[in-house]
């Protein structure tokens, strides 16, 4: 941070209790939104009102380890009087990195936007599991910036150069699930099983092909599957490999799904966690076909599908 630019945190934020429940820590004076590494998504909204007569200053702040080490886009809250009724406010940002204390610019830039009959100016911080970006805007958003966002344990908050109220300071976030293990405990165990069974829906599947849209769903992995029975009625779907990027949360012998019967014969309502641990699809369902040689998957709210054939026992 740089010295005496700023009057320090703002000494209230407010939290959503989403999946993640963010607690409210004080960092020496400053208070900050504690985010885990184990948090995949997030979306932090800061919502300021601006003053009469005078600009502010104003930085959202996020993988903020301490003092010397954080990122933040710096950004200007024009006052109501610098703001013409007709050609609205032009603001700046400049988003920054600080690392052992040496901090470096990445990127400028200018939005111009109007105010409202409620006049505020909004800071939204959207993290996905591969990308992150700040939107600023009085209303929708005027500019999105991408922005580097870290999934380690940190903090998140803002600064500003004047006490602003606030009319929304929330984050919510979803954390990463850690997947169930099986209760084979080799893999020679569960080929054992597996050849031994008389139950039809219990095999070994490889990763045949997909039908995807890439806007909405991108396999994490080819991957090589085995379906058993979980004593219940339904079938677990265990996690052998997966050629591909996926994460070191999945590991041989995991569950990365469930199949659970339906009234028809041979189709599934599915269960299948995606990459980062999160349900993909609630509508997600699977069919075997072809004569019991093929599993599909179908998650149509991304409109997408894999297939995968059965490995002989």
């Amino acid at each position: 941070m740089r010295p005496n630019e700023y009057n320090g945190f703002v000494h209230r934020l407010l939290l959503t209790v989403g999946v993640l429940v963010c607690a409210t820590i004080a960092v020496a004076e400053t208070n900050l939104a504690q985010i885990g590494a184990d948090c995949s998504s997030l979306e932090y909204h800061l919502r300021l009102e601006p003053l009469k007569n005078t600009d502010s200053q104003c930085s959202l702040v996020w993988n903020y380890t301490d003092s010397a080490n954080y990122r933040s886009l710096r950004y200007l809250i024009p006052s109501l009087t610098s703001s013409d009724n007709l050609s609205g406010f032009e603001s700046r940002y400049e988003l920054s990195e600080c690392k052992n204390g040496t901090e470096r610019v990445l990127a400028q830039g200018s939005f111009r936007d109007s105010y409202t009959s409620r006049p505020a100016l909004s800071a939204m911080l959207r993290v996905l599991p591969e990308s992150a970006c700040i939107e600023l805007g009085t209303g929708k958003a005027a500019v999105s910036v991408p922005v580097p966002y870290s999934h380690i344990n940190s903090f998140a908050g803002y600064r500003c150069s004047h006490a602003l109220r606030e009319l929304r300071n929330d984050i919510t976030a979803q954390r990463t699930s850690v997947p169930e293990k099986t209760r084979f405990q080799s893999l020679d165990t569960l080929r054992s099983y597996i050849a031994a069974s008389k139950d039809a829906y219990e095999s070994f599947w490889t990763y045949l092909d997909r039908d995807t849209d890439i806007t909405k769903a991108v396999p994490g992995a080819r991957y090589t599957l085995a379906t058993v029975s979980d004593g219940h009625g339904s079938y677990e779907i265990i996690y052998l490999d997966g050629i591909g990027h996926e994460t070191s949360l999945w590991e041989p012998l995991t569950i990365k799904g469930h199949l659970y019967p339906t009234i028809f014969a041979d189709h599934f309502n599915l269960q299948w966690s995606d990459l980062y641990g999160r349900e993909a699809d609630p509508e997600a369902n699977a069919y075997i076909e072809l004569q019991g040689t093929i599993l599909r998957l179908s998650f149509p709210l991304l409109k997408s599908s894999m297939r995968f054939s059965r490995i002989p026992k």
